[in-house]
């Protein structure tokens, strides 16, 4: 979770969370949790392997837009979500 209100052009942005909890059919998790256990795999791992991808993803969106250094991570799928942001930003924002 943001500890600041995002801002772009000083205006306040929803977080993603925010927009996402508006809409309160979870058939869409049920699914997914399903095809995760159908694979073998326990859900609360791979929420918590895909909640550490999006914290970080989310650390480096953050030091972007507010123009702080960091370094972006080695972690391949961190890189790809951080490349289509920055395809999305680039088409938006510049």
């Amino acid at each position: 979770m943001p500890t600041v209100p995002y801002k772009i052009d000083n205006k306040n942005i929803p977080s993603v969370t925010t927009i996402l909890s508006r809409f309160k059919d979870s058939e869409g998790l049920k699914i997914w949790s399903n095809n995760i256990g159908l694979k073998g795999i326990s859900y609360r791992e791979e929420l918590k392997r895909t909640g550490n991808i999006g914290t970080i993803f989310h650390d480096h969106v953050e030091s972007y837009i507010t123009k702080k250094e960091f370094t972006l991570s080695d972690d391949p799928e961190v890189q790809s979500c951080f490349r289509g942001f920055l395809k999305w930003w680039k088409k938006f924002y510049v």
